[in-house]
């Protein structure tokens, strides 16, 4: 399934690029495709910083919750020592 999901992906970027090099060549002479290239790169520029900017959101969240995760589990362990020892000092 992981397979299959990856190619299609895979495919599915292959054709879009294909349908806008044929979209922005259609009506554009040859003197056009240097402007074509370099409105590309701009974008590709663009879309990623887009994506550096969401990874860092993504690992900051990952972050924030693994520390938020350990303080609970250090909360939860320190609670469990407390009974532990009260019940062994009333026994």
């Amino acid at each position: 399934m992981r397979r299959f999901v990856i190619g299609m992906l895979i495919i599915g970027s292959i054709v879009a690029a294909v349908v806008l090099i044929t979209r922005r060549r259609s009506g554009s002479g040859a003197d056009d495709w240097g402007t074509f290239a370099e409105d590309t790169l701009a974008q590709a520029s663009t879309a990623a910083s887009k994506v550096t900017d969401s990874a860092k959101d993504a690992a900051s969240k990952v972050t924030d919750t693994a520390k938020d995760a350990a303080s609970k589990v250090s909360d939860t362990a320190k609670d469990a020592a407390s009974k532990v020892s009260d019940t062994v000092k009333g026994a």
